[in-house]
């Protein structure tokens, strides 16, 4: 993402153009790093690995929205050991209790064991069941799944 004085962030310049895209984008930024046990911080960038999305919310919901809608964003800017910049920062208004992610809750007993086009097969510990439910999202990098209909793709499930 690009961000320049006066100028929107990438993220938000796409919540203008493309509602339904910048949901997809900022969750495929937010399980990018790849799986938490097995995360290998890009150039020691540690505030790149998959952390859970209520981290980044607002207590409150938003106003006039759905119940449980809620802000959510993160901004960081690091400076590297060969003095040029790592910069990430997106935004935007959803449910955080309507997502779960493969990439941070692997770690709380979450497992896919099989999938296709239209089916997920996961293993759900007592503490995750309320995912189990139509219209939720579970999302997951291209490094925690082997999903054979999305190679080299994220995975993004309704």
């Amino acid at each position: 993402a690009s961000f320049a004085p006066g100028r929107p962030a990438t993220s938000e310049l796409f919540l203008a153009m493309a509602p339904g895209f910048v949901a997809r984008a900022a969750l495929g930024a937010l399980c990018a790093g790849g799986a938490v046990g097995s995360f290998v911080p890009f150039a020691d960038v540690e505030e790149l690995k998959p952390r859970r999305i209520h981290d980044f919310c607002s207590p409150e919901a938003v106003p006039g929205q759905g119940a449980g809608i809620r802000r959510c964003g993160h901004h960081f800017k690091k400076e590297l050991d060969d003095e040029s910049e790592v910069e990430l920062g997106w935004k935007m208004e959803v449910d955080p209790d309507s997502i779960l992610s493969l990439d941070t809750e692997a770690e709380h007993g979450v497992r896919l064991h099989r999938c296709g086009p239209g089916e997920l097969e996961l293993e759900l510990p007592e503490s995750h069941a309320r995912h189990a439910a139509e219209g939720l999202i579970i999302v997951g990098s291209r490094f925690v799944h082997n999903c054979s209909h999305r190679p080299d793709q994220h995975l993004y499930h309704r």
